[in-house]
Formats: structure tokens, sequence, C-alpha cells
């Protein structure tokens, strides 16, 4: 076992596939992200915290290139094995620490990143959002989808069962009750307040052109770097 919570948690099999298991409903749809982040066939996107490869597989066919970068070798194994099972050629995936990611200055037109930043401590998340900014091209688009807690500091524990419900309805009683119990564990740690998260945003040179609170406990954010 990794000492290092984070690692470990993505190296453990048992974990990835309790993941892959919850999403494998999820579908993509590839021409909502070519408008979304208003890409082209030259453009390159990275996916960070790609997982099972699903929203790059969806656009391929739209782009020119694209990058999945995740720490699970399970969630990678999965996404090289649907991109196989789809054709699609133009897709790599990296296994890789995005806390500690080196990419080209300006090599993506779009950067996308779900349900993954709040896996980590607020100081890594900085410095994964420093990363993201460096990668963007000047005019490239930075999409956000993460735990984020829509409410003031403080009222976390009276939040607990409201945030449930919302996955409840969201995911079906089931599943919502097997994402909390298999899947969540220790997350709400390093899940930030939106307050906090704005700030994050704001110190790594982002602007936030569209901004969308999911309950008490969900963000999606479109930006463009400074």
């Amino acid at each position: 076992m990794h000492s290092d919570p984070y690692v470990a948690r993505w190296q453990n099999k048992t974990y990835a596939e309790s993941y892959l298991r919850f999403t494998e409903r999820d579908d993509a749809d590839g021409r909502k992200w070519v408008s979304r982040l208003r890409l082209t066939p030259t453009s390159v996107v990275i996916d960070l915290g790609c997982g099972e490869g699903k929203v790059l597989v969806a656009v391929a066919p739209h782009i020119q290139r694209g990058i999945g970068i995740d720490g699970s070798p399970h969630m990678l194994a999965a996404a090289r094995r649907y991109s196989r099972h789809r054709g699609v050629t133009n897709v790599e995936f990296r296994q890789a620490d995005f806390r500690t990611l080196r990419l080209e200055p300006g090599l993506a037109n779009a950067v996308i990143s779900q349900y993954a930043l709040h896996h980590v401590r607020d100081a890594e998340k900085a410095t994964v959002l420093a990363a993201i900014h460096r990668a963007l091209a000047p005019d490239g688009l930075f999409y956000l989808e993460d735990d984020s807690f829509n409410f003031p500091p403080g009222e976390l524990e009276q939040r607990i069962p409201e945030i449930h419900r919302q996955w409840e309805l969201e995911f079906g009683s089931t599943r919502g009750r097997d994402f909390r119990e298999t899947l969540v564990g220790e997350d709400f740690e390093y899940t930030p307040y939106w307050t906090d998260l704005h700030d994050l945003l704001m110190e790594a040179g982002f602007v936030i052109l569209q901004h969308t609170s999911h309950g008490p406990s969900g963000v999606s954010l479109l930006m463009r770097r400074l």
C-alpha cells in the first residue's frame, strides 16, 4: 500500500472497479462537448482525471488530438479498452499524479476536469490549477465540474442529509446510496467551499464565463485563462 492516501486509493483495483461500475451507465455526447468547448478539427483536448475516457472518445472524431491523464492504472486500462472498442486512434492515455503535472505550455485548446480536483488538498488544488493554466493556449477554455459546498463554512454537518438527498435524486436511491457508502469515504475532507474554490481559480488566472451550482454540493464552470 502506498503511503500517500491519494495515490493508494487510485492504485487500489477494488476502488477503481467500484467507481467504474458506478459510471458504466454514463455516456458522453461528443457534439455537446464540441459546442461547449468550441472545438475544431485542429483542437488538442486534455481530460484531467479522465477515468474510462468516455468524453475524449466522444470528441475524438471532431478534434486533432486528445490526451487523457489519470492516476489510476486500472482506470486507464479501462480507457484504453474503451477507445480500442470504439476504433479511436487520436487519443492517448497517460498515468500521472496531476499534483506534479508537467505539460507543454500552451499545448491545449481545452482542458476538462470532472470530479477529480476535490480529491486533493487546497494547496495541491492551487498547484493543479496553475498547471492547467500553463497548459492552455491563450484562447483556451477550461471546463471544471466538481464537488463544491455551496453554503457558508461551518454548515456541513447540518447539510449532509440534504447532500445525500441530492445524490439520491440525481442518481436514483440505490445508486445514490452506493455512491455514498462505497465511493465517497473521506472525500468531504478535501471538498472545497465555493468561496475558497472561487479564490483559487482567480489566483490561478481564470475568468469564469459560465457558473452553474448543482444543489448544495456541486458546481460546473466554463472558464478561460487571462
